[in-house]
């Protein structure tokens, strides 16, 4: 959780479990009495980094803007506590660093393997949460193998588990998932996908596992290697 929109007016607070969220007639997160109407298609985006809430307005023919505490903004950086007027409704934001949303797990640096580059070690950047039962996988490395092969660094047992069936690697401060199955597939939030840019909050669903991924955005993986 990143977060949460709490309606001015009364009623159940929405949940920002994602870093990146699209606003408009059809919502990602809609309000229990239903859409936006006054909204345009695509109304605005939130997103959000390392320094918190990010609202960046679309323009549609009518040229609706997204109000911060009353005035119209295009892109503006949002504080906890900003009072946001989408379409006729108003929104107090809540939230927090992303690294206190990470829920607590020993991230203690996993054994390497005697081949290792011990320079390819860092501080965790995110966590692997399983859904259901099995160990929380900490993101050490850049790139992330995940397969049935032994020599994988996220072993996953079962015949519908390639040997190497995809890469994780993180660049630029965000992790991106490249599926090297050869045919077997793999899903983000239900859909599969080949090569997908990852958000914190994401469902990675491989053969029956599924993982949630949780990572500070923009932080740098090879920040403090001792070289």
């Amino acid at each position: 959780m990143f977060g949460l929109l709490i309606p001015c007016g009364g009623g159940k607070p929405i949940v920002l479990r994602r870093g990146h969220i699209l606003v408009g007639r059809r919502l990602e997160y809609a309000p229990e009495d239903g859409n936006l109407p006054a909204a345009s298609g695509l109304h605005c985006e939130l997103v959000y980094d390392e320094q918190g809430w990010t609202v960046r307005t679309f323009h549609g023919p009518r040229g609706i803007r997204v109000r911060v505490n009353g005035a119209r903004v295009e892109t503006r950086r949002l504080e906890s506590g900003d009072i946001l007027f989408l379409a006729g409704r108003r929104y107090r934001i809540e939230f927090s660093r992303v690294d206190q949303f990470l829920p607590d797990s020993d991230l203690s640096l996993p054994e390497a393997r005697g081949d290792a580059d011990p320079a390819a070690f860092d501080v965790p950047r995110g966590l692997l949460i399983p859904q259901g039962e099995g160990r929380r996988f900490p993101l050490v490395k850049p790139t992330i193998v995940v397969g049935s092969a032994r020599d994988s660094d996220l072993v996953l047992p079962g015949l519908t588990v390639a040997p190497h069936h995809c890469r994780l690697d993180f660049e630029d401060g965000w992790w991106r998932v490249t599926d090297t199955s050869r045919g077997l597939g793999m899903r983000v939030d239900h859909i599969p996908v080949q090569e997908h840019w990852l958000y914190p909050g994401d469902v990675l669903t491989i053969a029956m596992f599924r993982y949630e991924l949780h990572y500070p955005v923009g932080a740098s993986l090879t920040a403090g290697v001792a070289h």
